[in-house]
């Protein structure tokens, strides 16, 4: 059952190295004995989306830097798949601790991957897209305490000489509710802490986010939840020059709800506008027009952030949405700043605890993307959110399947008009072009498209005991090269 759930559920995502030489790094490693012989475990999944064979190196580091286990050599092919739980793949024992991170090298451009962490019994899971991109400055913006809640922070220093990291935790009104400390992380180590043992004494900060600061960069990632639910998120650049944001995600009421974070990282007063949209007609909203949402009160939002300040909100409460335990809304929002340097994500899950997942805001629209696992059988599902958020273009979209042997399972055309949103099984985009897709456990989705898209996966089991949502990994091209565009099968 451990096998299947790492075949169905890992997450990050590959900007890939301007050098000749790639490397992943997937920041967290975390293997330990929960109770009642139920383990948390850590799984990874790689694709290689390009027309050549990839080898990878594989190498599992400690907080020191040093190897946990021997490092471990895997022939990828084009266009196969690879996916392991930790422990197996290294050989450790799942009823022992460890913490680490997995740094993966590998000299071929474009070989993707994600991760996600786990229990056994199938009651948490969520993860991260990954990347080789250290930040100078990094934002953590969930915080969780009180009530067996937490957050734990992990940051990966992917070089040989030592990193110094300042870290502090800053309140919703942009004032410190900390002293700045100062960690230093070994070359090839990491740090990996929850918030409480970081900051002793802490209280009333759950409002609030971190800020990481090294000169040098590090690549982050958080976990968070309660004894329950558990959710993970990359953490957040503040470099960032986008000043429009996208959400794909948006859904609200019957079992679900749906959290907005901002953080304004910059030093000036932004002035932020959010706009949801919806279909205007919700019986036709896989081929109907979406508009700016007609269930809303207030379907356009403004609000000031400071310089450091943070804005945390339901979004039925910003929009207005009706309150309705039988009736789901569904959209996407659009965050429009004033200035560089906004940055956020929504959180979604259901009322009673039961399932827990976040995504970061995506500023940049894709033309070739890929989701690094497969699971859609054996009592789990897969289901895929594509965003057109062009206010004048469609996107004419072909989702290819493949297993991990390589082989093309199916491919579907999908038209997405402007502004428009499509979130199905994956099994449900076959049938909407009139074909059928096998159940399938392991393998890619790779998604080309004539114009930008948005989009997310997530993974579940047919119960809905947990809800994972993986962003997508981009394909890394040669500035010269321009992406594929889609040819119809």
């Amino acid at each position: 059952m451990r096998s299947l759930l790492c075949l169905a559920f890992l997450a990050f995502v590959t900007p890939a190295l301007a050098q000749a030489q790639v490397a992943l790094a997937f920041p967290v490693q975390r293997t330990e004995p929960l109770r009642d012989g139920n383990n948390l475990f850590t799984g990874l999944a790689v694709a290689n989306p390009t027309s050549g064979d990839a080898q990878l190196t594989f190498k599992l580091l400690g907080s020191d830097g040093t190897l946990l286990a021997p490092a471990k050599t895997e022939l990828l092919k084009a266009n196969q798949q690879l996916a392991f739980l930790c422990d197996q793949f290294f050989g450790l024992n799942a009823a022992q601790a460890t913490r680490g991170w997995i740094s993966l090298e590998s000299a071929t451009r474009g070989v993707v991957g994600f991760f996600l962490v786990g229990d056994s019994k199938s009651t948490i899971l969520d993860g991260a897209d990954v990347s080789y991109r250290p930040l100078i400055q990094q934002i953590f913006p969930e915080i969780r305490e009180g009530g067996g809640a937490f957050a734990e922070i992990h940051l990966a220093n992917p070089s040989d000489t030592v990193r110094n990291v300042s870290l502090q935790v800053i309140g919703s009104n942009g004032e410190p509710l900390s002293a700045a400390i100062s960690r230093e992380i070994a070359p090839n180590g990491n740090l990996s802490a929850r918030l409480n043992e970081l900051f002793p004494g802490l209280s009333g900060a759950q409002n609030g986010y971190v800020k990481a600061t090294c000169h040098n960069g590090t690549v982050g990632f958080e976990l968070f939840g309660n004894n329950q639910v558990l959710a993970g998120l990359n953490s957040l650049d503040p470099g960032s020059r986008a000043r429009v944001l996208y959400s794909a995600q948006l859904a609200t009421g019957g079992p679900f709800f749906t959290q907005l974070t901002l953080v304004n990282a910059s030093s000036q007063v932004a002035t932020v506008t959010l706009i949801a949209y919806g279909p205007a007609d919700p019986s036709q909203e896989a081929t109907g027009v979406w508009v700016p949402h007609p269930r809303a009160a207030q379907n356009q939002v403004t609000r000031s952030l400071g310089p450091g300040q943070k804005l945390s909100a339901s979004v039925a409460d910003l929009f207005g949405f009706p309150a309705s335990e039988s009736e789901i809304t569904v959209g996407w929002i659009q965050v429009e700043s004033s200035v560089a340097g906004v940055v956020g994500n929504v959180t979604f899950g259901d009322p009673q605890g039961t399932f827990l997942a976040s995504v970061p805001l995506s500023g940049e629209s894709i033309r070739d993307l890929v989701f690094s696992q497969v699971a859609d059988g054996l009592g789990f599902f897969t289901g895929v959110t594509i965003l057109n958020p062009s206010a004048t273009q469609a996107a004419n979209v072909i989702l290819e399947v493949f297993k991990n042997d390589g082989t093309r399972q199916g491919a579907a055309n999908i038209r997405l008009g402007p502004r428009t949103r499509r979130a199905r099984l994956l099994r449900e985009f076959f049938t909407d072009d009139g074909k059928n897709l096998e159940p399938q456990v392991g393998g890619f989705i790779r998604l080309r498209s004539d114009n930008g898209i948005l989009a997310f996966e997530l993974f579940g089991n047919d119960l809905l005991r947990f809800l994972s949502a993986v962003p997508p990994q981009v394909i890394e091209l040669d500035s010269a090269t321009p992406p594929p565009a889609p040819d119809p099968y």
